[in-house]
């Protein structure tokens, strides 16, 4: 219901704006309202958040552009430590019932140290909603440039889970990740020594034709969707649940109420990243739909 809430008044908003920038005034602000309440801060400077995450995903997400990332990152680092040790502080002096007040009774009960309480903290604001933000901006885009799929979802809401899953599964937020081998490991005519590092492209398994009939093609009622787009096993996105909490009340809130919007795409900007798909921005005139059925 609190995610609901947040979706809800997002979009009363945008509607009254018409013209937004979708990826600041919508994508962003959900999941990003969403952490800061499960933290217990939702009076936290958000647009002061938004630039420290934006270096701290210079580093994080591998933007090729910028070669000085890890000095810049740090700087985002640093900038949000800072500003979240006072609130820390306080929370010991007066726990609520909130993430911070339980890391803290973590560490009382010596299952984590002051240091982890601060740096699961940081990681929870950027995590949070760096890569939602992203799903739920490409998943949008995706739906717009398949109006009939938005009309689909639109009219049988039933479709939400899957819906996700083929939206994570068609553009989701992170392109590839990191792993390293723990043994040498022979993949066709490639041998992996132990050590060494790989990057593993999880869009591309995704649109694998071995794995997935028409793998280019966006079908909201894709079954069986077995895609890797939150990683697998052991090494599944801690944050899944409420990723896909988020961007399900947030798909549905937006193809319940708007008409579906039409977009630009050949002016369309990604940031240039190894591992993040990531818009820059986009750009939407918004209007209600005036048959709108209550989610």
């Amino acid at each position: 219901m609190m995610v609901r809430n947040i979706v809800e008044t997002t979009l009363d908003d945008i509607i009254e704006k018409g013209n937004i920038e979708f990826v600041r005034d919508f994508a962003y602000k959900v999941p990003m309202t969403a952490i800061l309440q499960l933290l217990g801060t939702p009076d936290m400077d958000t647009e002061s958040i938004k630039q420290w995450s934006e270096k701290i995903g210079l580093f994080f997400f591998i933007k090729a552009d910028e070669p000085n990332r890890r000095e810049i990152a740090c700087e985002g680092i640093n900038s949000m430590v800072e500003y979240l040790k006072p609130i820390i502080a306080q929370r010991r002096k007066s726990p609520k019932d909130d993430l911070i007040s339980i890391l803290i009774k973590a560490q009382e009960a010596g299952k984590l140290e002051a240091e982890d309480v601060l740096a699961t903290c940081v990681l929870l604001v950027f995590g949070g909603h760096e890569t939602t933000m992203n799903l739920i901006a490409n998943g949008t885009l995706a739906l717009i440039n398949h109006s009939q799929e938005w009309t689909r979802l639109q009219e049988d809401h039933s479709l939400i889970e899957s819906a996700v899953e083929e939206l994570l599964r068609y553009d989701g937020s992170v392109k590839a990740t990191v792993r390293w081998a723990k043994e040498n490991v022979q993949l066709g005519d490639k041998t992996l020594k132990k050590g060494e590092r790989v990057l593993v492209c999880l869009s591309g398994a995704n649109r694998d034709a071995l794995q997935f009939s028409n793998p280019d093609e966006l079908d909201l009622s894709r079954d069986p969707n077995l895609h890797v787009a939150l990683a697998h096993g052991i090494h599944i996105c801690l944050g899944a649940s409420l990723a896909r909490l988020e961007a399900q009340e947030a798909f549905l809130g937006l193809t319940s109420r708007l008409k579906c919007p039409t977009v630009d795409t050949e002016n369309l900007e990604y940031h240039p990243s190894l591992v993040h798909r990531a818009l820059k921005e986009l750009s939407l005139t918004v209007n209600q739909n005036e048959k709108h059925i209550a989610v």
